[in-house]
């Protein structure tokens, strides 16, 4: 295990807004925010962890490899039985492209470190209506935070 991941790198996770849609609503969710907690699941939903399957640890992939890659975890969290939804990482920064994830309501934090790992992924999102949390696999790094949810309106 190494120490830290590059302080830039971090930074970029700790930007990254999460948009996805539940009940027939799009919503942006923004880490280091306070907000209302507007958590927007059943009640028995008490955390999701969201994963990616590409760029492992941050290396670009090519296109074939993104769609090579997605194809593998959707393949993987269907074969581990796991409720998933897909959802998109939009970094802060323009310089780095909106990134296809799995928004995944089902699965213990064991099991996600374990496709973290098998995906070469260098950290997961853990969400519940009380914290928004950035969680190093290789690494020690953990980062507790505060999160709105606001609905996209068109």
């Amino acid at each position: 295990m190494t120490d830290f991941l590059p302080e830039e790198l971090w930074r970029d996770y700790s930007e990254t807004r999460l948009l996805f849609t539940a009940s027939n609503k799009q919503y942006c969710l923004t880490a280091n925010k306070s907000g209302d907690n507007n958590w927007p699941w059943e009640s028995d939903i008490k955390e999701i962890f969201i994963i990616s399957a590409i760029h492992p640890r941050s290396n670009q992939s090519t296109d074939e490899e993104i769609v090579e890659l997605e194809e593998k975890m959707n393949v993987r969290l269907n074969t581990l039985d796991l409720t998933y939804i897909r959802c998109t990482g939009k970094p802060a920064h323009d310089d780095w492209p909106e990134e296809e994830s799995f928004m995944i309501f089902s699965a213990t934090e064991k099991d996600i470190v374990s496709l973290c790992r098998e995906f070469d992924q260098n950290a997961y999102f853990h969400w519940t209506k009380e914290f928004w949390a950035i969680k190093g696999v290789f690494t020690s790094q953990t980062t507790f935070t505060n999160w709105t949810l606001e609905e996209i309106t068109q």
